[in-house]
């Protein structure tokens, strides 16, 4: 809102946001308004103040109350707390304004604002009584008053003196404070004050009017002339030029509780413990973030070295190394100890009263005197044997001293101790110590060589190679120190591309490493953490903001704070800093341009349409509405995209792929702008992807959209390039058409009557051919004529448990002899025409029949578990057929038909055998077995074996008939069947099985499955 005016915003049809006024929904005598002071969204509704009225809007109707002059409204979780002169804290309920218990404390004090302190407690921030801490009483029970006090903070001379404009609650239990004349201060809920964000800062000025905080937890001011947004919650804080250290940070140190920063311009130390600051003045916005150089020293300061006083530890001393030579500084003042240029200071490890310094000419040695309350050091004399500028020096666990030079390579001082533990000094010209210099003979380069000592190993370091001193034992046991390569992790991994610039090992084991890009310079830094079981891991993600700086200190504390001094100053890494490097963000499409000015899309999408036309609820997801169908004409765009990632932005990449075009994504560049030319028709996806600066990826953002043909490649104009060349096919077909139609004419009755002939022939053709198949069937079981019209024959196949079946009539021939043979026949033809109808109800094939022998099967060719049982009610029907024809025969005064059957089931082997008059047939020990059954049965009887038996005993009663011999086959276990059990039978002569006989036949199937071999 503004001055008069009320309204929301939202997005028109082409993405471009516009302001939908809501004047209109005010009674006409609140029109006229001031700017809106105060906006608060809550689940009642949108409310808003403006002087001396309170409004709320929730969707249907506006709401209006009426305050005091002075006045000011908070919202507190989804509560609204107004403050009015004279009346104190109230809150709304409902369609009142209610007085909060308590509330009457601050009826004379003008609240500015009220903020959530804890988990129960408000924070009421006035303009001209201070802070205060107070119970809040929406969590109180009724009638029970809450308590207020006082809350102290470091900033409250700057709140009050600096007038205050706006507060807000931060993450994490921080509280900003900005003010029209001294920026934004930031405390912790403590009241100590954390930082000021002022011009010193790097703030553009220090007029402050509001405060917000986004989603990565960044805070953004609202100024007098614009907005800034300060990422107070990284890990990483910066110190250069603007907060008074100036120069390459080259040596880091905490002494005193302060943080002395060596440069080339001096000794530069700050206090970071804003506990030690009294804000009751404008001084503490000269000290809070500024570096003071010390007082005496103004030339480089290329080391230090905190030397700790044993008597009186508030007497420790810190040296340092200048070009204009040694200093010692107590109490924030600087005392000159030793005039030279020297670089390097180091305190013995086995006799730490030493301390061996290097200059421009050469290593020299101090004393340390204990015997004073105060600590005092004295020159003992320099080693006589280099005159080289010192790069390094490091002591291994032996004791040895190693030095290496700018430009004469390594050296290791082997000191004689002479039964004392001590090193004997002066050095005298008499003394013995031995130096022994090393070379490339000896695998060290003459190159520029840093030792730093890592896991408990001095490792010296030249460029791209690490190198280890290990001894190789020579002829006569002579000792030689060479030099080796490192090849273990965490140095395994390092190629030649990278020169190692630093590392600094920290008290837990983890190393500092920067390394720099032979090719490219860059610069990369990393911590390799190291774990509790030895393993090392790589941490880079939360160091890649850092500049591309050459580092020369680095100085890792306990707090897990480390200090990183390089050519842009010093920063500060805090590791216990929960900063969210993988945090969601999206990339957008902010503009799509035509043709270089017309715009198509303004860059916000929306959800849906409402009854008014209205396009509501933003969108990150493109809607069917706003996907363009682009002329032909205007075929050239450009994409215009950004991502809300604010992490250094400069360091922001772009990946985009216009799918339906580009081949492949392009490669990672800065360019927030793509531009295509001349797209073919068809249609299109703009997809573009984010990449921040730790290499996190943002959602992916599409524009959809197609190109249309040119006219002449419309559907239009294909369909009339069509018609026209029907048309003149047409006008050619017909000019030609009338010169062949007499032609097709005799044409067509030729062919008529060639057709005619051919079906007539086809028709002879499928008759006889279905006669044929007929045939065939009559001859063969289906599966077996299908296999031999397929294939040309039919493969011998070998069955497991098939039953055969042989019957045949006693006394043939003497019914042959009273009857004419064409009776014979036909009688013969009536029982067989019967068995085979028998046959096909039970599943069975008919093998053949020899005279009046009549041979079946059950299970073949096609295999089953039933066969047993469906031969015996096959063989029922057989006899009861032949018990109905003796009755006939009886009337006419014939010799009776009477029928033997023999069944058996066993191994056979099937095939079809002959080529012109060729038979299904069956062969095997079975067949015989049940041919000799039949032999031995007796008229109207069912004989069958004790195999047989076994298979149908549960279906059937049968009389044993005992081993009966039989020719060639020895004796045979014989069983007539006589009938179907009467449990399983309808009728009492055991011919009609029931329902329970068919529900034991179906378990059969299932459970008595015998698997046949082929």
């Amino acid at each position: 809102g503004s001055t008069s005016e009320f309204g929301y915003i939202n997005s028109n049809k082409k993405g471009k946001l516009k302001f939908v006024s809501l004047l209109n929904k005010f009674a006409p005598q609140d029109r006229k308004f001031n700017y809106i002071r105060s906006l608060y969204a809550t689940e009642a509704g949108i409310f808003f103040t403006t002087g001396e009225k309170l409004f709320r809007w929730n969707n249907k109707e506006m709401k209006t109350w009426q305050l005091n002059k002075y006045n000011s409204c908070n919202k507190i979780q989804n509560n609204i707390i107004v403050w009015q002169q004279n009346t104190g804290l109230s809150f709304i309920k409902k369609d009142s304004i209610v007085k909060l218990n308590g509330g009457i404390f601050f009826n004379n004090k003008t609240v500015k604002n009220i903020l959530p302190y804890k988990s129960s407690k408000l924070l009421i921030v006035t303009e001209d009584s201070g802070i205060f801490v107070m119970d809040n009483p929406l969590k109180l029970k009724a009638n029970m008053l809450p308590q207020i006090t006082k809350f102290k903070t470091q900033a409250e001379y700057f709140i009050q003196h600096n007038q205050l404009k706006d507060c807000k609650e931060l993450y994490g239990e921080k509280y900003a404070f900005a003010t029209h004349r001294g920026g934004t201060a930031i405390i912790d809920n403590k009241g100590n004050l954390i930082q000021i964000l002022d011009k010193k800062a790097g703030v553009q000025n220090e007029t402050h009017f509001s405060i917000g905080q986004d989603n990565q937890n960044s805070i953004w001011l609202a100024l007098d002339n614009g907005i800034t947004r300060i990422d107070i919650s990284a890990p990483l804080s910066y110190w250069n030029d603007e907060k008074g250290l100036k120069g390459s940070v080259l040596s880091i140190v905490r002494f005193q509780g302060k943080i002395f920063a060596g440069t080339y311009q001096g000794l530069y130390y700050h206090d970071f413990n804003p506990g030690n600051y009294s804000l009751s003045d404008d001084e503490f916005k000269k000290d809070i973030s500024q570096f003071k150089l010390l007082k005496g020293i103004n030339s480089t300061t290329w080391d230090m070295l905190i030397i700790k006083n044993i008597k009186n530890k508030n007497k420790d001393v810190l040296l340092t190394a200048n070009t204009t030579g040694i200093f010692e500084i107590k109490d924030n003042r600087s005392i000159q100890i030793f005039k030279a240029n020297s670089n390097k200071l180091y305190r013995s490890e086995k006799d730490s009263s030493k301390i061996f310094a290097g200059t421009d000419e050469g290593l020299i040695c101090f004393s340390i005197d204990y015997s004073g309350d105060n600590l005092s050091f004295k020159y003992q004399g320099k080693v006589t044997a280099f005159e080289d500028r010192i790069v390094s020096i490091a002591e291994d666990n032996e004791g040895k001293l190693w030095i290496t030079t700018e430009f004469n390579g390594t050296h290791m001082i082997d000191f004689s101790y002479k039964g004392t533990k001590s090193i004997t000094l002066p050095f005298k010209e008499n003394y013995t110590y031995k130096i022994t210099h090393y070379d490339s003979i000896e695998g060290q380069p003459i190159t520029y060589t840093t030792i730093y000592k890592v896991i408990n190993k001095l490792l010296f370091v030249s460029d791209n190679n690490v190198f280890v001193p290990v001894q190789k034992i020579l002829k006569n046991n002579i000792t030689k120190i060479i030099f080796r390569h490192v090849l273990t992790f965490p140095f395994s991994y390092l190629n030649k591309t990278f020169n190692i610039n630093n590392i600094t090992e920290d008290k837990k084991g983890n190393i500092w490493v920067q390394l720099i890009d032979n090719f490219s310079g860059k610069k990369i830094i990393f911590e390799i953490l190291r774990d509790k079981t030895g393993k090392y891991t790589l941490n880079i993600i939360p160091f890649k903001p850092i500049p591309q700086m050459q580092i020369y200190s680095i100085l890792p504390e306990n707090d897990n704070v480390t200090w990183i001094g390089g050519d842009d100053g010093l920063i500060r890494y805090d590791g216990n800093t929960k900063y969210a490097y993988n945090q969601e963000f999206h990339a957008l499409i902010r503009k799509v341009i035509i043709e270089g000015d017309s715009v198509l899309f303004w860059g916000t999408y929306f959800k849906n349409k409402n009854d008014s036309g209205q396009y509501t609820g933003l969108s990150l997801n493109q809607p069917k509405e706003l996907k363009p169908r682009i002329s032909f004409a205007f075929n050239s765009l450009t994409f215009e995209y950004a991502a809300p990632s604010f992490y250094d932005e400069g360091a922001k990449m772009y990946q985009v792929f216009l799918e339906g075009f580009d081949k492949k994504p392009s490669e990672w560049t800065n360019e927030t702008k793509k531009e295509y030319t001349n797209l073919p028709p068809g249609n299109y996806k703009f997809r573009v992807i984010a990449k921040n600066i730790f290499d996190t990826e943002s959602t992916e953002a599409i524009y959809a959209f197609e190109i249309l043909p040119p006219i002449y490649k419309s559907w239009y104009a294909y369909t009339f390039y069509i018609l026209g060349i029907g048309f003149i096919i047409f006008s050619a077909y017909r000019y030609s058409s009338k010169r062949f139609r007499e032609t097709k004419f005799r044409l067509e009755k030729i062919v008529k009557e060639r057709t005619s002939e051919i079906n007539d022939k086809k028709k002879e053709i499928e008759r006889e051919k279905e006669k044929s198949d007929k045939l065939l069937l009559n001859i063969l079981p289906f599966k077996i004529a299908q296999e031999l019209k397929e294939n040309g024959n039919a493969k011998t196949k070998v069955f497991n448990r098939v039953t055969v079946l042989f019957s045949d009539f006693k006394d043939f021939t003497i019914i042959a002899q009273q009857l004419e043979p064409q009776e014979l026949i036909s009688e013969l033809n009536r029982c067989f025409v019967f068995f085979d109808d028998v046959c096909v109800r039970h599943n069975i094939e008919k093998i053949k029949t020899v005279g009046d022998s009549y041979m079946c099967a059950g299970g073949v060719p096609i295999k089953n578990d039933t066969n047993p049982v469906d031969m015996i009610l096959a063989a029922f029907e057989m006899r009861d057929f032949i018990s109905r024809l003796k009755k006939e025969q009886a009337k006419k005064g014939r010799t009776l038909w009477k029928i033997r059957i023999g069944v058996h089931t066993g191994n056979i082997i099937s095939g079809v055998v002959g080529k012109k008059k060729f038979a299904y047939d069956i062969w095997g020990d079975t067949v015989n077995t049940a041919s000799r059954l039949e032999q031995t049965s007796t008229p109207n009887r069912i004989n069958i074996s004790g195999t047989t038996y076994d298979l149908v005993k549960d279906f059937f009663d049968c009389t044993h008939r005992g081993k009966i011999p039989v020719k060639h086959k020895g004796e045979i276990e014989m069983y007539f069947v006589d009938q179907i059990k009467k449990e399983l039978s309808v009728d009492d002569e055991g011919r009609i099985p029931n329902q329970k006989f068919w529900e034991l036949y179906n378990k059969m199937i299932s459970v008595n499955t015998i698997p046949d071999g082929l």
